[in-house]
């Protein structure tokens, strides 16, 4: 399978060959993946069927990445927040 920390290097090009490869060779392993990164089912549902014809592996690479991000930001921004001091807390 492939890991977080290796898509978050990898180049979009090889992201969609990896995903390409999961697809034809092992389809539990990219379901796997999906819901690892927390990939939404029902958004990547709603953006394959509007985009009927488009390149699959690259909508889903998208979405990995996209997800990837978000939880970076999400990280980044709890991570300001300095720790309650226990003193402080209830």
């Amino acid at each position: 399978m492939l890991a977080i920390e290796k898509i978050q290097s990898m180049s979009f090009d090889d992201l969609c060959m990896a995903l390409d490869n999961l697809i034809a060779k092992d389809f539990t392993a990219l379901i796997q993946l999906l819901y690892k990164i927390d990939v939404d089912e029902k958004k990547l549902k709603r953006v394959l069927n509007e985009n009927n014809g488009t390149n699959t592996t690259a909508l889903i690479a998208s979405m990995i990445l996209e997800r990837l991000q978000q939880k970076e930001a999400a990280k980044k921004l709890f991570n300001k927040h300095k720790p309650v001091d226990d003193n402080e807390a209830w």
